[in-house]
């Protein structure tokens, strides 16, 4: 296997050199500083029927909001079952990847040492304790970094916030020569190049002093995701352009070699499926392999998370919940009579070139370079398996079944179709041109309106108001299960307040409380999908749920339905794939701080940092940014 051949001496491995090129080697994929073409699914050797089924299956996991397929830098596919183009998503660790990508930009720009210790560089590192004077720029970018308690390059140590957070101070100081903030830079240098301007300063309130945060949670569209993974298949590689094919210049905006770096295991005897803040589908064999993107109690080594199932090899990251069988008696699925934890699988197999960022409640972003393919999809979605006998916070699953789900766009392709297609697509090249035109002065009328939307509902709540129009404060509530958005109210002098006492008669007042049972109008839907029991020496296993107050997989604060049920609860066998869906509506808030203030919440210091903290029912989705999971 590929991965077996690097070798444990990471200085050796990957030199902190580059040739630092201006312009790329081949003309790059992808929409440049412009907006995407869309080109059709024959020209890719694809049917409607293929493309149409694979959004259909995508959809039925639950809850999603967009689906694109991009092939050579086009867009094949774009489907919403929520929103629209122009919706932004709060990204949580999906944007790690987009953050790496920032971080070989600077060092294309400025290069230093990866392995050279970041105290060397000027970076406060004092948090790493004994480590302090050994962590690399290397180790915290493949979140191996020991976080303080284990030696660096160890072992995997995801993080999103303070350890990580590291990165941007570093920059700060390599940017330095150039006096220019990091923000700034990220804007100017990186963003705007990229096509996705601005995406850096709505997520400023969350680290200030200048810097981005490293953990995720900028803000974007589907479309602006897919900018991220095409600039990774294009190794680093873009272009920009005044609108004319005549002026069109390409350009070097991450150095290959970074790319490269980014997209192997720095340290492959202790991670493996992890670049810099990229998943990788990497194979691997127990006990080198780690790790799979899972959080489950009984299933943490050394505080970090791990990959495989009943210590059988690793089949990357998409699939290992469900490859190598589940549920307690791997061998009885099949054959009655078989010893424990027999391989039964692999049931999915993907390409082990594929990269993923993942964020929260599966947002998700697959990059494809045997296929030069970027899969975008969008939503809320918690993986609940019976890996390793029960895990209610699988992402990996969630990322095997919308793969499993589009996977036929990547494998059943027609060659004969694609080139009887391209000849028809050059034919007809001037009437596609005036359509293209066409649909861009649609899009923009369709921003202007939900523009004007927003402005006409992005009021404050009346609720439970007194008459006065003096603002004492504002309360900021935050939607279940954990997210990073919700919505603000305006407080007034005289409002409904919540008066209690302590022990001691000291008056404590909750300004927030006329508005806690407000969540369902504000707060999106989350869906869960939980992996199906099934027969084991002829009898069935307990079968899981999605639903139900006292059933762990249930979400905080949300009240959950059936929507699929699983097979075995009518006495069917259950396959590896069969898998429960439930809606769960949230019920109250995760949680509502006051911040005392004479500005309504629309002035207020806390959403000027987030511009659109308010969202709306109707257009679920339109998120603010929290420090990524």
């Amino acid at each position: 296997m590929a991965w077996t051949v690097l070798i444990s001496t990471v200085s050796l491995l990957f030199l902190a050199t580059s040739t630092h090129a201006t312009r790329a080697t081949s003309p790059p994929d992808g929409p440049g500083n412009h907006s995407f073409t869309h080109t059709p699914p024959s020209l890719h050797g694809l049917t409607p029927q293929q493309i149409n089924t694979a959004a259909t299956k995508v959809g039925q996991v639950k809850q999603r909001y967009c689906f694109l397929f991009i092939q050579n830098g086009s867009i094949v596919h774009e489907k919403y079952y929520a929103n629209n183009s122009n919706t932004t998503y709060e990204t949580d660790s999906l944007a790690k990847t987009m953050i790496a990508l920032l971080v070989g930009a600077v060092w294309t720009h400025r290069p230093w040492n990866l392995d050279q210790p970041m105290s060397e560089l000027g970076v406060d590192m004092s948090m790493f304790n004994h480590w302090e004077h050994v962590v690399t720029t290397r180790h915290v970018l493949a979140q191996a970094s020991g976080k303080g308690f284990l030696p660096p390059g160890t072992s995997m140590n995801y993080d999103s916030d303070q350890y990580i957070q590291t990165l941007s101070s570093l920059l700060g100081k390599i940017l330095a020569p150039d006096n220019i903030t990091v923000i700034d830079w990220a804007e100017k240098n990186f963003a705007e190049k990229l096509g996705i301007a601005g995406v850096f300063y709505n997520n400023d309130l969350y680290v200030g002093g200048g810097n981005v945060s490293i953990g995720g949670g900028q803000r974007m569209t589907c479309r602006q995701i897919a900018r991220v993974g095409q600039l990774a298949l294009n190794k680093g590689s873009w272009w920009n352009s005044d609108g004319s094919n005549a002026q069109k210049q390409d350009f070097v905006l991450v150095d290959p070699d970074f790319i490269r770096q980014m997209s192997n295991p720095n340290f492959p005897e202790s991670v493996t499926t992890y670049g810099f803040m990229t998943w990788l589908n990497k194979r691997g064999a127990a006990p080198g392999f780690c790790c799979a993107p899972r959080w489950c109690a009984d299933l943490y080594q050394s505080g970090n998370v791990i990959g495989g199932y009943g210590g059988t090899s690793l089949n990357g990251i998409i699939g290992d919940d469900i490859s190598f069988g589940y549920g307690p008696d791997v061998g009885a699925l099949y054959t009655p009579d078989a010893p424990p934890n027999t391989n039964v699988g692999p049931v999915v197999t993907a390409p082990e070139d594929a990269m993923v960022a993942l964020g929260y409640l599966g947002r998700l972003l697959y990059m494809f370079p045997s296929s030069n393919a970027v899969v975008v999809t969008m939503g809320q979605t918690s993986g609940s398996t019976l890996v390793g006998g029960g895990c209610n916070y699988d992402e990996g699953y969630a990322l095997t079944l919308l793969y499993q789900a589009f996977e036929p766009l990547l494998l059943d392709t027609n060659q004969t179709l694609a080139n009887v297609a391209l000849k028809k697509w050059h034919a007809n090249g001037e009437k596609r041109n005036k359509n293209h035109a066409i649909e861009r002065k649609k899009e923009n009328k369709q921003v202007q309106e939900q523009e004007y939307k927003w402005k006409q509902t992005s009021t404050t709540t009346n609720r439970n108001r007194s008459s006065s129009t003096t603002v004492i404060g504002s309360c900021f509530c935050f939607c279940s299960p954990g997210e990073g958005y919700g919505q603000c109210f305006d407080v007034n002098e005289g409002d409904d307040v919540d008066v209690q006492s302590d022990e001691e008669a000291n008056e404590q007042i909750d300004y927030c409380a006329p508005y806690q049972q407000l969540a369902p109008d504000y707060c999106p839907d989350v869906g869960v999908a939980q992996q199906c029991s099934s027969y084991q020496k002829g009898q069935l296993l307990p079968v899981p749920t999605c639903a139900g107050s006292n059933d762990p997989n249930t979400l905080n604060n949300t009240v959950c339905t059936v929507t699929n049920k699983c097979p075995d609860r009518t006495g069917k066998r259950a396959e590896p794939l069969d898998t429960e869906h439930c809606n769960c509506k949230p019920l109250n808030w995760e949680y509502c701080y006051y911040i005392p203030s004479n500005t309504t919440c629309g002035e207020s210091v806390l959403s000027k940092s987030k511009p659109n903290f308010r969202i709306m029912k109707d257009f679920k989705g339109i998120l603010s940014p929290k420090v990524g999971f």
